[in-house]
């Protein structure tokens, strides 16, 4: 649930060991020696939890790139109150973002290959053809549930019991912001299909040996694919290490599991469900 807003009475705790700082008239907490800034807003500074005021499309990037490229700062979060409820919805927008795109191609693929091997109706089959139709709104499915699972796997990992159970909520709340690049896939993806299509126009593609503009081309096209890649993993990784200040140790090891996380999700969802689907028809097919 939200948290509640927070007033001049609520408590202020120290963001390095968790004493609470309400009514303390000094700068420093008395427990660990810790600085702060007691004028500090406590008001939620996440772009997305003002999407009312600003606009649901502005505050969406501005978060977006809040958190790709200054994930110290919005680490510092963790210090203020945190809308599950506005995290949750983040996660969702981000993934509807990509299940749009996604969708329509895998569709496209999908009806491209059926019509290549008969057609997606053939009426002497009755089973077979309900059972192609429906293999369509779970490849569908699949592809979504793969996004939310995969853009919330890694929150098991924000909440270490070395910090209060307080920002452990707050740093878990926090952590499904971190799926942020991925939208980014709408701008990658289009630019390097571009940066193609004029390689191909200026006849870079097939000319041969290896010309200065074919090298400026793939060149852009491998940059804008690495920063989008680093993005996806160094995000999570900042952001787990700016709120919780977990040891080194679970750093390292969200680090390497993250993309196994994600490859998990993909088995689990676009894997396991359509496998499942599709022996399921074969052995209703069978029987007629």
């Amino acid at each position: 649930m939200p948290e509640p807003a927070v007033t001049e009475s609520t408590d202020r705790f120290c963001a390095a060991c968790g004493y609470n700082l309400r009514g303390i008239a000094s700068d420093r907490c008395p427990e660990c020696g810790q600085v702060f800034d007691p004028n500090q807003s406590d008001a939620p500074q996440i772009p997305w939890s003002h999407r009312r005021t600003i606009g649901s499309l502005r505050a969406f990037w501005r978060t977006v790139n809040l958190v790709s490229f200054h994930t110290r700062q919005f680490a510092t979060e963790i210090h203020r109150p945190v809308s599950l409820s506005d995290a949750l919805a983040f996660r969702r927008t981000v993934a509807l973002h990509l299940f749009v795109p996604l969708a329509l191609l895998s569709g496209w693929a999908y009806i491209d290959g059926l019509h290549s091997n008969g057609g997606v109706w053939i009426g002497a089959d009755l089973v077979g053809s309900l059972a192609q139709l429906l293999g369509l709104p779970v490849l569908v499915g699949s592809i979504w549930l793969f996004l939310m699972m995969a853009f919330g796997i890694g929150s098991y990992f924000y909440h270490p019991k070395s910090i209060p159970v307080r920002h452990q909520n707050r740093a878990v709340a926090l952590s499904y912001y971190a799926c942020g690049p991925w939208a980014y896939l709408l701008l990658v993806g289009p630019a390097i299909v571009g940066i193609f299509v004029v390689m191909i126009a200026l006849g870079l593609v097939e000319s041969r040996g290896f010309p200065l503009g074919m090298a400026v081309g793939y060149l852009l096209i491998v940059g804008l694919f690495a920063t989008w890649v680093t993005l996806l993993w160094s995000t999570p990784v900042r952001l787990l290490a700016g709120t919780t200040h977990c040891s080194s140790l679970r750093v390292v090891v969200f680090t390497i599991a993250q993309p196994l996380l994600v490859m998990l999700s993909a088995l689990l969802t676009v894997g396991v469900i359509n496998v499942l689907f599709w022996a399921a028809a074969f052995i209703v097919l069978s029987f007629t």
